[in-house]
This record gives structure tokens, C-alpha cells and sequence, in this order.
């Protein structure tokens, strides 16, 4: 090497030149890599700057005789320090291996102390991983993908990846996840009312799916992700990029999301619960007439009739179960709603939001061999809650019903809620019932006013 300012010939690894004094590259003994004048540890390898010195310094001692030709006053010290030079001269080979030796530990030793969550652009622990992988080893596993393995590749610039892995599953997951949080209510229902399991096997094994997937994915991104870095990047650490905005976007989709189904997940449950105390009355209030047990049945065979069952499974819009299920009358001509009359009489004076020239009474009265209402009981909003029971041969039909006023009284709302079906048959001394669901609901009030028509 010679120095590019005088041009002498120079040994390797000299940081100044000796005769000009000019200031060279400093260059990595181990991998040979260039350093710059403020790096800490070589960024190919890892080795640290000052163990990159000595053996510099350690490099520079036979140049040691060629020095003294000129300085003349010390020629005749010459041949004393001749003999000196060769004893420095065997400790360079052992201090070459020894450095050696040490850079794999160092590159080993990185990872230990910092994969778990590696803190800015993580240079010092990918270039210690990217070492590894360039000595032939295997890339350790790297904790913080595996852990936040969704934020982690967008915080890293890794689009492609994450939509291979994480795109699909989180909507996957999301998908089981709100339908679990939708059925809360139901599912509530069941467990405080019946001690069952109200969810349902199919969208249950789905949602145990999906969470399997994550442990799955999240396990592999861990034991993979250092090995692809190295490849996108071609195996230079300052390739790396890491992306704020798309952390940003990542954990605010992620939380709102998350927020979302916990506030869904909570109304429900509370929904559930104030309907299961209701049922725990009813159920109550059979016992106590000397009226049959009652078992829930996830067989609607075994709770209508042959006629109820195809009643119901009339196709519906998502308007039709709004517009059959919700009525109103104008004012209420008292202080207030007090019995089950009362609210007998706004149900039969309610009109339907489809058609304000029938009333809910007309329909009910020309549809079904009987029909009644009761179970007032007024909740800690102010509104009015009660049942209307519908008879159709042998099958009965139990909606629960939600009323309320409007500020100023001068109208009266109903809202039609989820139905129980069972049968009539005093037979049974165990009777089994069906809850059914809104679209039910409205399909069974389609019918009627199909029938009043």
C-alpha cells in the first residue's frame, strides 16, 4: 500500500504515514472491511475499534528498522534495537489468532444482549446477525418479530412479508373475532339462564383456529426473520430501513380495531345479562304455576311445527327486518304506561313502519289463532319492556318487546326483539324452547302482514 500524498510504500494496517505523516484509511484486520473515523465496532463483523487498534499497532512493529536510516545521530543505536525487533516480531502471529478467536464471541455475544427488542435502526444486533450468516451459522431467533411480529414488519419496511403473513390472518381474526362478539349476548344468555354453551361449534372452532395461526406465524417469522433481512438487504446492515408511518398506521388500525370489539363484546354481555335475569323470572314464574321444566334445545324441530318452521325460513332484506319488526302509535291516552294493558293497547294501536294504514293488533289478530300480552316491567332508562305471545296451532311464538315515548308524549314506539318458539303439548313434563333470532323475528311478521293483506 503506498500513501497517496508522498507515495512511499507503506505496511498494512499503518493509520498514519510515517514519513509524511499524512492520516490513512483504517481498514478491519478480521474481515477487511473500511472503517470510518468514528466507528465503534466494524460494522461487517462486529469487532470492536479498539481491539481493530492494537492489532494495527501490533502490525506496524517490524516496520521499526526502516526508520532509523533517517535519523543519523541514532545509527549506532541501530544494531542494539535489531535484535529487539525480532522478539516483538513472533507475539504478532499470537495476537492475530487471539482477535481472531475473539470476533465470533463478539458476534455471539451481540444477539444475547439485544434481540429481545432491538432499539433504533438495531445496527449493532443485525450486523452481528449478518456476521453470523456469513460465517456459514445459523441466524438466531429474533424475539421482538416473533412477539410483535404485525408491527414489527411494517416498523421494518417489510410489505411484502406482511402481507404473505399477516394481511390475510388479521382479517381472518377479525372476522371470528366479531362474530364471537356478536354472539355475546346469546352466548350469555345461555350460560347464565341454562349453564350451556351459547356460541356455537362452528364459529368456536374457527375463532381457536385463527388464534393457532397466530402462534403458528408468529413463531416462524421469528425463526425466519433475520435470514430474509439478510437476503432483502444483500447483506448490508446500512440497507435496513425502519418506517415510523407504517408502525403509526400498524398500531392505530390494530388498537382501534381492538377497541372496537371490546366496547361491541361489553354491550353485549351486559344486553345478555339483563335478558337472562329476564328469562330466569319467566322461568321462575312457570315453576311456580306448577307449569313445566323448561330445557333449551338447539333442534328447532323439537319447538314448532312443521308450518312455524317454514314460516320463519322465509328470505328476508336487511330493510325488511327493520320495517316488519318496529311500529308506532300516536300518544298514549294516560300518565304513563302501568300494566300489561297498557301496553296492550299501544301494541294493537302501534302501525307498522311499512304500511302506517294496518295496525300491529289487525295483523296479529287476522295471522295467528290467538295472540297476548304481559310481563310489563319498566327498566332504568325510563323505557318499558314486556312479552307478546303469538299462538299458531300447536306452536307458540314469545317476542320480547321494548317500548318507549317520545320527550313530549305525542308518540309511542315498539320494537320487536328476539323470539323463544316451543309447543303446547302439556304432555312433556320437560319442555324444550328455541331462541331464534331477529331475522326469525321479522320473517314470522312478514308472514302475518302478508296474511292481514
Amino acid at each position: 500500500m503506498n500513501c497517496p500524498k508522498c507515495g512511499k510504500d507503506l505496511g498494512s494496517g499503518t493509520p498514519f504515514c510515517p514519513y509524511c505523516g499524512a492520516k490513512l484509511a483504517v481498514f478491519c484486520p478480521v474481515c477487511g472491511g473500511k472503517l470510518s473515523d468514528d466507528a465503534q465496532f466494524c460494522p461487517y463483523c462486529g469487532t470492536k475499534r479498539e481491539q481493530t487498534e492494537r492489532v494495527n499497532s501490533a502490525q506496524t512493529a517490524p516496520q521499526t528498522p526502516q526508520a532509523a536510516p533517517q535519523v543519523p545521530q541514532t545509527a549506532p543505536q541501530t544494531p542494539q534495537a535489531a535484535p529487539q525487533a525480532p522478539q516483538a516480531a513472533p507475539q504478532v502471529p499470537q495476537a492475530v489468532p487471539q482477535m481472531a478467536q475473539a470476533v465470533p464471541q463478539t458476534a455471539q455475544a451481540a444477539p444475547d444482549g439485544q434481540q429481545d427488542a432491538p432499539t433504533g435502526s438495531g445496527e449493532s444486533y443485525y450486523s452481528a446477525e449478518f456476521a453470523r450468516i456469513r460465517q456459514g451459522q445459523e441466524p438466531s431467533f429474533n424475539r421482538a418479530a416473533c412477539i410483535f411480529g404485525f408491527w414489527h414488519t411494517l416498523y421494518r419496511g417489510c410489505w411484502g412479508r406482511f402481507f404473505a403473513l399477516y394481511s390475510w390472518l388479521g382479517v381472518f381474526t377479525a372476522v371470528t373475532g366479531g362474530m364471537m362478539t356478536y354472539k355475546a349476548r346469546t352466548a350469555t344468555e345461555m350460560t347464565l339462564v341454562f349453564h350451556t354453551w351459547g356460541w356455537g361449534t362452528a364459529w368456536t372452532v374457527a375463532f381457536c383456529l385463527a388464534l393457532l395461526m397466530q402462534v403458528i406465524v408468529a413463531v416462524y417469522n421469528g425463526y425466519t426473520f433475520n435470514g430474509y433481512l439478510y437476503r432483502r438487504c444483500h447483506g448490508d446492515v446500512r440497507a435496513i430501513w425502519q418506517s415510523d408511518a407504517g408502525l403509526t398506521i400498524g398500531v392505530c388500525t390494530g388498537g382501534v380495531a381492538a377497541v372496537m370489539l371490546a366496547i361491541v363484546f361489553c354491550v353485549n354481555v351486559v344486553i345478555g345479562a339483563q335478558n337472562a335475569a329476564r328469562m330466569s323470572q319467566d322461568i321462575a314464574y312457570y315453576a311456580a304455576q306448577g307449569g313445566p321444566a323448561w330445557q333449551a334445545s338447539e333442534k328447532m324441530e323439537e319447538c314448532m311445527s312443521m308450518q312455524m318452521k317454514q314460516i320463519i325460513s322465509q328470505p328476508l332484506t336487511e330493510e325488511d327486518t327493520t320495517v316488519f319488526l318496529g311500529g308506532s302509535t300516536v300518544g298514549f291516552p294516560g300518565s304513563g304506561i302501568h300494566s300489561d294493558e297498557d301496553m296492550e293497547f299501544v301494541g294493537k294501536s302501534a302501525r307498522f313502519l311499512c304500511n302506517t294504514q294496518i295496525t300491529l293488533g289487525q295483523v296479529l289478530s287476522a295471522a295467528t289463532d290467538d295472540y297476548e300480552w304481559n310481563f310489563l316491567q319498566k327498566e332504568d332508562s325510563g323505557d318499558y319492556s314486556g312479552k307478546l305471545r303469538c299462538y299458531l296451532e300447536n306452536s307458540v311464538i314469545e317476542f320480547y318487546v321494548l317500548l318507549w315515548e317520545s320527550e313530549d308524549r305525542s308518540m309511542t314506539y315498539i320494537l320487536i326483539g328476539e323470539p323463544l318458539f316451543y309447543l303446547t303439548d302439556e304432555e312433556l313434563f320437560i319442555k324444550p324452547y328455541y331462541i331464534g333470532t331477529q331475522e326469525q323475528a321479522a320473517a314470522f311478521m312478514q308472514w302475518a302482514y302478508q296474511v292481514a293483506q
